[in-house]
């Protein structure tokens, strides 16, 4: 920084001369870059699932944001994310004692998207197992003002060429019938009735088309927005298929984290395989061991156990 003055009177008859008329002072000496400063740990928080073993996180966030070119650590980092384990015990001990229920019951408020696969690869046998545990599922679930507030898609995928090109254009002057065209069908929209939506999923019809993954999930997240801004919003993807394009998929599944926590449940060998696994392992929510659920066989899905862990997984409140 610099100032200046100018001489309003001249030294005169041996006087003393003006002293300096300019004065530079240094300023900004800091870093023009300088990384972010991170805050403690914060408390754990809750756990994410009821029973069979969830996590509790913690987190480390940021106390002074970067400066100009700075860096600062990803929030998903280990060093500014943990877990650890907690309620550890089978979802069976929670039933009532002496209780002839053999499903637990979420009671958590939650806006919950179920997002069922109907492609052509499940087969008849599959699309009996796949129905038979999602109306299991949605019986479990209390709707009211303070519940689950739920809404349930069945989704599949284009059955030809023009159609898929319509349904993943990137042309906003293209806009195709997302049910006719695309294979994507809203059984029931967000609503606390369950019966009402319970009714609507005994009635859905095998589609046995493809697996347009990535337009369902985001269609799911359109739908998030017209939940409610007090609930935590829930996502769960049930397939047994391979999505047609996995990087729209990752595109969207990270789109859709962004509002609400998004959860896999893969069922049988096409999509319980290492590659597979890994690759939900980034599409799903942190801790992807709370939200990649596979599920190995069709025979094991109406099961009380797999259920039990279906719904512990997507409610952290169940009875």
């Amino acid at each position: 920084m610099q100032r200046v003055r100018s001489r309003v009177t001249e030294a005169e008859n041996d006087g003393e001369p003006c002293p300096e008329l300019s004065e530079t002072k240094e300023c900004n000496v800091g870093a023009c870059n300088v990384d972010c400063v991170l805050a403690e740990w914060t408390s754990w928080g809750l756990c994410s699932k009821a029973c069979d073993s969830g996590h509790e996180q913690r987190t480390r966030p940021v106390r002074i944001p970067v400066k100009g070119q700075g860096e600062c650590i990803h929030p998903e980092d280990a060093s500014r994310m943990e877990f650890q384990d907690c309620n550890k015990y089978d979802c069976s001990e929670i039933l009532p004692p002496g209780s002839n229920r053999s499903l637990v019951k979420c009671t958590a408020m939650i806006d919950l998207v179920i997002m069922l696969d109907g492609s052509g690869s499940l087969g008849q046998y599959g699309w009996q197992s796949f129905k038979g545990m999602a109306e299991q599922l949605v019986s479990a679930m209390q709707g009211n003002t303070t519940g689950v507030n739920l809404a349930f898609m069945l989704f599949s995928g284009p059955s030809s060429a023009g159609d898929l090109e319509n349904c993943t254009s990137s042309n906003p002057n293209i806009v195709p019938d997302v049910e006719r065209q695309c294979g994507i069908k809203w059984v029931h929209h967000l609503s606390t009735t369950i019966d009402e939506v319970e009714k609507s999923v005994q009635a859905m019809e095998y589609p046995a088309r493809t697996t347009l993954t990535s337009m369902a999930i985001a269609l799911a997240q359109q739908e998030l927005t017209t939940g409610r801004q007090d609930a935590a919003s829930v996502v769960v993807v049930i397939t047994d298929g391979k999505p047609m394009s996995p990087i729209k998929t990752g595109e969207a599944s990270d789109s859709l984290k962004t509002q609400g926590r998004l959860i896999f449940i893969p069922v049988g060998g096409a999509v319980t395989d290492k590659d597979s696994i890994d690759a939900m392992k980034a599409w799903a929510s942190k801790p992807w061991e709370d939200n990649i659920l596979p599920i190995e066989t069709f025979a094991q899905l109406t099961t009380p156990k797999t259920v039990n862990n279906i719904i512990s997984t997507m409610c952290p409140k169940i009875e």
